[in-house]
């Protein structure tokens, strides 16, 4: 895969570190309740996203990053890669970034 491509490169750090807990719990809420039928209580969801805070390992949530951004970058046009990491990293005279 490509990792390491300068796109993914160039945004990996402007990703949130809660993104990972976020994304992680939105998928196990949902496998929840297409199992049980029903949403989780408020306290199951609490322990789970504690439990996946709490993972420790950094070179899995980069991984993660890593692919997420990957298909982010097969979604936006070749041509207009380049608008959006300067968009993101903020660099000056960027245009404007609309999602």
């Amino acid at each position: 895969m490509d990792e390491f491509h300068p796109f993914i490169e160039a945004l990996l750090p402007h990703v949130r570190s809660f993104s990972y807990t976020w994304f992680n719990l939105q998928a196990r809420k949902r496998k929840y309740f297409k199992k049980h039928e029903k949403r989780l209580t408020p306290e199951e969801e609490r322990r789970i996203k504690d439990e996946i805070q709490n993972e420790k390992q950094i070179e899995v949530k980069t991984k993660w990053a890593s692919r997420l951004l990957a298909k982010l970058r097969k979604d936006i046009r070749p041509e207009s890669r380049e608008h959006f990491v300067h968009s993101v990293s903020n660099h000056k005279g960027a245009m404007p970034c609309v999602i």
